[in-house]
């Protein structure tokens, strides 16, 4: 028997209904008991996702979406960072541990099906990943070369940009994400946007990229930045354009003390939230976060194919046996934001085994 009951109303028409929807089970039905949406089937073909826990381990094969993490280190050092307590800082830029990733490659990423990255991702992570420029540069030149319809992409904090390796993100065929706040900067750090040389880099970028579709600012919504309206107004009277896109866009999880500290603190500063969020939702007054059409279709596909709960992943993808994340050192990680020689508080380590034998890894250190 479904658990919820959803009392709901059209404010312009005054038109009301009661729903029941359970869930685990995402069934929505109407008053008669009858489903709202007829179902369309199970899970969509290809989709991979299986609970994972401690005694059902996840595995990693045929990686289609490959995370490579550069380094931790940041020339920022944000109020929420997640990767605040990991067990390693910046490092020198490695030519050799470029070149003994690249010899290894074929072992282990086979480009896709067609073998030339399509349908294939490719991310470069940090800390900041501009940060190793001199490590960056040629790898990702190297990767082009052999995957040529692989989607690239790349998160900044745009304090690192300039017109040079603007043209060389265009050149190489770059998705870039800036993060940045908006009005609610002030609470994570520093503002690039404040640094005239900085605001310059990320209006030429902006400029390069946005009209092909591969340019987003990214933003986190904390205690100090709750508005995604005034985020999307921020942003449009940035860039004076009304199609800006804005990534991200969900409400921090906090790793730490520094994230504790920004997120709600009561019940009634939450609902609060929820409230604001709704009706910016429902007036249409963030037209510009990509987040909000993705997961309302998630809902919608989630109850015409009555996805149970068992079949919900991770948010960020990383239980997903064709998702992989990578160290230089070929070392695979529970989660690109993560050093090999961290432990969780879980106590359990987040190297979880060698791209050299993609076969013996499992993703123990995550429950479902």
């Amino acid at each position: 028997m479904p658990i919820f009951t959803l009392y709901c109303e059209n404010p312009e028409t005054g038109l009301r209904a009661r729903f029941f929807y359970d869930n685990l089970t995402s069934e929505l039905l109407g008053e008669d008991g009858t489903p709202v949406l007829p179902p369309v089937g199970s899970a969509p073909p290809g989709d991979p996702i299986h609970p994972v826990s401690r005694n059902a381990p996840g595995i990693k094969s045929t990686p289609l979406t490959l995370k490579i993490q550069l380094g931790l280190g940041c020339n920022h050092a944000c109020s929420y960072c997640n990767q605040r307590g990991q067990a390693e800082g910046a490092r020198a830029a490695r030519g050799a541990d470029v070149e003994r990733l690249l010899a290894g490659l074929p072992g282990w990423f086979d480009g896709g099906a067609q073998g030339d990255g399509t349908g294939c991702r490719i991310e470069f992570w940090g800390g900041e990943p501009l940060v190793y420029r001199k490590t960056l540069v040629p790898l990702a030149e190297a990767l082009r070369a052999r995957y040529p319809k692989a989607l690239f992409s790349l998160i900044t904090n745009g304090s690192l940009l300039d017109r040079e390796i603007n043209a060389w993100l265009d050149d190489l065929g770059f998705h870039v994400g800036v993060s940045h706040d908006g009005p609610g900067q002030s609470s994570r750090g520093p503002d690039p946007l404040a640094v005239p040389e900085n605001l310059d880099a990320i209006r030429d970028l902006y400029r390069r990229l946005h009209p092909k579709g591969r340019f987003s600012f990214n933003v986190m919504l904390h205690r100090g930045n709750r508005s995604r309206a005034a985020i999307n107004r921020f942003f449009v009277n940035l860039t004076g354009d009304p199609t800006v896109a804005i990534g991200e866009g969900s409400f921090i999880d906090p790793y730490d003390a520094g994230g504790l500290s920004h997120s709600f603190l009561s019940d009634a500063e939450s609902l609060a939230f929820r409230r604001e969020s709704f009706a910016d939702l429902r007036h249409g007054r963030v037209p510009n976060f990509a987040l909000v059409p993705q997961r309302l279709a998630g809902i919608i596909d989630g109850i015409a194919r009555q996805r149970p709960a068992a079949r919900l992943g991770q948010k960020c993808g990383m239980d997903r046996s064709d998702t992989l994340a990578v160290d230089l050192d070929g070392h695979v990680l529970t989660c690109q934001n993560a050093s090999s020689r961290s432990i969780a508080p879980n106590g359990r380590p987040h190297r979880i085994g060698h791209v050299a034998n993609l076969d013996g890894v499992r993703l123990d250190t995550a429950t479902h």
